[in-house]
């Protein structure tokens, strides 16, 4: 189980990998349309790293692990668009087991992208289902340019680069 929150503090998000106990029964009652429960959390927990020194960041992910990086994520590509981070290369390399690992940050990831909406850019993804070790990819890329798989074209030679294992 895995909690995190916007920028602006506005929204908290819970990410569960059910097995069994609690995480199966809050995955029962999602399932019959009760999504609304009442929790009580403290915190913080660990320790945050600033990552906006370094020129270039690479993130190691497995299954639902990929939490613990969203938010460095969005505040890399928020202080990228402000100018205020040293960061020009994300390399994220994510080993995924299911598609229901996929599904749990699916749509975050994609607000994080299309915030990171340089000029000529498309988002482009392997819509294959995972089972076992099958590679699957998901790029950024220029639109109309003949770049690399998995890069995608930035001023000033910058790269980002997004694979899921």
């Amino acid at each position: 189980m895995v909690a995190s929150s916007d920028s602006e503090g506005h929204d908290f998000q819970l990410r569960i990998q059910p097995r069994t106990g609690f995480t199966n029964r809050l995955l029962t009652r999602s399932l019959v349309g009760v999504t609304q429960l009442s929790a009580l959390v403290e915190g913080p927990y660990g320790h945050g790293f600033d990552l906006r020194d370094f020129g270039t960041v690479v993130l190691f992910a497995s299954g639902i692990g990929i939490v613990g990086h969203l938010a460095y994520i969005q505040e890399l590509v928020h202080d990228y668009r402000q100018s205020k981070t040293k960061t020009r290369d994300l390399l994220l390399v994510w080993h995924v087991d299911n598609k229901y690992q996929l599904d749990l940050v699916w749509e975050v990831m994609n607000n994080i992208l299309r915030r990171d909406d340089l000029p000529g850019t498309a988002i482009r993804q392997d819509t294959r289902t995972p089972s076992g070790n099958e590679k699957i990819d998901r790029h950024l890329g220029g639109s109309s340019t003949n770049e690399s798989p998995g890069i995608r074209p930035a001023p000033h030679g910058e790269n980002v680069n997004l694979e899921t294992w």
